[in-house]
């Protein structure tokens, strides 16, 4: 989700995600990364999209 979107818009959609507390997704993202770079494996976590 999001894919499409220009950066400024992927940072706003990314504000909005993290903001919402019923929304599983990796809270503590390092600096210059952002949930863009991150998938749900086969297990279900959250891990850094190769």
């Amino acid at each position: 989700m999001g894919s499409l979107l220009e950066l400024n818009d992927r940072a706003k959609l990314e504000q909005y995600f993290i903001g919402q507390s019923d929304i599983n997704i990796p809270k503590n993202i390092p600096q210059g990364d952002s949930i863009f770079d991150y998938l749900v494996n086969d297990n279900g976590q959250w891990g850094k999209f190769k």
